[in-house]
């Protein structure tokens, strides 16, 4: 059996240390699941609350694991796709991969919050679309030498992505899925199924599962 653990470090103000030292906190408890033999350690992105952040960047907090850690794998749950552009995060986490000897797991998904397409401009109506032209702008960036992208969101010609990551093809993909629709998804792409950590009936995975 393997066992994976996923921090949603909600921070209290009146009651957690500073931020700097809450951090070290966090990075302090991937090193205690690396020595005790855990599979993975699983960051979120959060971005304007401190309910289950305060980590807008998993990739800073998983760069700065690795450095710590030797066999554990890290990664992010989930990189909310919509929000940013798809080469920078292909970047950011290729640099991942590499400073962590390729241990990276990569988790995508749309986001929950309200209020995050919000602040970036991005009109909720979007984000389902540019989600799966990200996703597929990151899988070429990461498998191709160069490449060209004309999409409905983004544009480019004869792009190379430097460092590429360690793992080959490319690091496991993990869609976060809560229905049926998006566990197909996600199995047509060959992707591994994310399903929400907090607790709900079980009868919410019904028809998720089979999918």
């Amino acid at each position: 059996m393997r066992f994976h653990a996923h921090v949603l470090p909600t921070y209290f103000p009146d009651r957690n240390p500073p931020f700097d030292v809450y951090m070290q906190q966090l990075l302090e408890q991937v090193q205690l699941a690396d020595e005790l033999g855990f599979e993975c350690f699983w960051f979120t992105e959060h971005h304007f609350v401190l309910y289950g952040g305060p980590v807008p960047n998993p990739a800073v907090m998983m760069a700065a694991a690795a450095a710590r850690t030797s066999r554990i794998h890290l990664g992010c749950a989930v990189s909310v796709l919509p929000l940013h552009h798809p080469v920078q995060v292909a970047e950011d986490y290729a640099m991942v991969d590499v400073l962590s000897g390729g241990r990276l797991e990569f988790g995508i998904g749309l986001g929950n919050a309200p209020k995050d397409p919000v602040v970036y401009g991005i009109p909720r109506e979007e984000r389902r679309d540019r989600f799966e032209e990200a996703m597929e702008i990151i899988k070429a960036a990461w498998t191709h030498d160069r490449f060209s992208h004309d999409g409905r969101f983004w544009q480019f010609e004869d792009v190379s992505v430097y460092p590429r990551p360690v793992q080959r093809p490319h690091p496991p993909f993990w869609a976060a899925t809560g229905s049926p629709e998006a566990s197909k998804w996600a199995g047509r792409h060959g992707f591994n199924v994310m399903t929400v950590a907090h607790p709900f009936a079980p009868e919410r995975l019904e028809g998720v599962v089979p999918a």
